[in-house]
């Protein structure tokens, strides 16, 4: 499309040019004997009409052209959630609400309300968070399991812009020591996960946690198993921060090209264990 669209605008400047380079050639010579000076000055406009008038005709064109293609940057707000998940740290229902709508002012465009299935009360609050956001989408997070998506579904169940957001780890690491599975039923579940979600809500992100320590081949196998089983977004999280720029630009765009599907948001999400989240985003 890029390519097309500079193929026009060259064409239509070319012919721009030589309309101008033939009035300026017959208004030189409709008039009387020019003095060198005005010679001089002539050719020098005409050098400068012959310079400008493309780079100018492609910078009026080009603009908006690009600033109605240029690609989308999404923001999910995911701070609202961690607290539900370490002892000891709580939001309540209000400062979930006051924030949730101080982020929507702000103009995000997903607000993570909450691990619902970690409390009674955390369930609540997203509740409350969903109805009281109007305009943004409201997420909420739950685990690759059964009970935790039919948490996170009802909660955002009166959310005017509903997506789940289920996660489950993949590296090799976390699937021994934390998990205690094999890959195969990681698989398994993230279909599961991704189908159950898709039945209460048309948005659904897939995150492949920890996926900058684990096998680059595998995250893809649980990424193509979300998007099979309806996943719109995919998330490629550094978990513990481990990654450097360089490795985290490469795993991203690496994913994006084994998408390969605009309709498919791939989204980053980054730790500052080692003091990278910035430089990693």
């Amino acid at each position: 499309m890029r390519e097309s669209f500079d193929r026009i605008v060259v064409g239509a400047g070319l012919r721009g040019l030589l309309a101008l380079w033939v009035a300026v050639w017959v208004i030189g010579f409709e008039r009387p004997r020019r003095s060198p000076g005005a010679i001089a000055a002539l050719a020098l406009r005409t050098v400068a009409a012959w310079t400008l008038l493309p780079l100018t005709l492609y910078l009026l064109c080009y603009i908006p052209y690009y600033a109605a293609h240029a690609p989308a940057l999404y923001w999910h707000y995911f701070t609202l959630s961690p607290p539900s998940l370490v002892a000891g740290v709580r939001f309540s229902m209000e400062q979930k609400i006051a924030i949730a709508q101080a982020l929507e002012a702000a103009g995000i465009d997903t607000i993570e309300a909450g691990f619902p299935v970690s409390s009674p009360g955390e369930a609540e609050a997203v509740r409350a968070v969903a109805r009281a956001v109007q305009h943004a989408e409201v997420a909420a997070l739950a685990r690759c399991v059964d009970g935790d998506v039919a948490a996170a579904a009802a909660a955002i169940a009166e959310a005017a812009h509903p997506v789940i957001h289920v996660f489950i780890a993949t590296s090799d690491r976390h699937l021994e020591r934390k998990l205690k599975i094999d890959r195969t039923s990681v698989i398994r579940a993230i279909g599961n996960a991704v189908r159950t979600a898709r039945r209460h809500a048309a948005v659904v992100e897939f995150s492949a946690e920890d996926a900058t320590r684990a096998d680059e081949i595998f995250v893809r196998q649980c990424v193509a198993t979300a998007i099979e089983a309806g996943a719109t977004r995919v998330n490629i999280p550094d978990t513990v921060g481990w990654a450097t720029p360089d490795e985290y630009a490469e795993r991203i765009a690496g994913v994006v090209r084994f998408v390969a599907d605009s309709s498919i948001i791939v989204s980053a999400h980054c730790h500052n264990d080692l003091g990278m989240a910035t430089a990693n985003s």
